[in-house]
């Protein structure tokens, strides 16, 4: 297959530019909104079995900086800029935990 490269672009305005835009921003949005659930239900509501203190003693000293970006992630999301807050149904998974001082973190019994 060859490329005819004398044949112009198709005309587009900066209205179509910015409802391109509009459309793109809202499916990565929604695309980061279900990663964010999508990564907490592995580790409070594992689909292999595992409990949520195997995933957080896997993660050793990297598990309270994970936890940490994780409720970051969510506070932003959240926010009254952006909106789009993570389901109240994934957030109720997370349970109570301890954040030790050697960045591991312990689940509350």
């Amino acid at each position: 297959m060859f490329i005819n490269h004398n044949t112009p672009l198709p005309t587009i305005g900066p209205a179509d530019i910015v409802s391109n835009m509009q459309e793109n921003g809202a499916v990565m949005l929604r695309s980061i909104v279900a990663y964010a659930e999508g990564s907490l239900q592995r580790v409070w509501a594992n689909p292999r079995g595992f409990s949520a203190q195997d995933i957080l003693t896997a993660m050793g000293t990297n598990a309270a900086s994970a936890i940490q970006q994780h409720g970051a992630l969510v506070a932003f999301l959240a926010s009254p800029t952006i909106n789009a807050p993570v389901d109240p149904a994934v957030l109720a998974l997370i349970k109570p935990f301890t954040v030790n001082p050697d960045g591991t973190v312990t689940i509350n019994p």
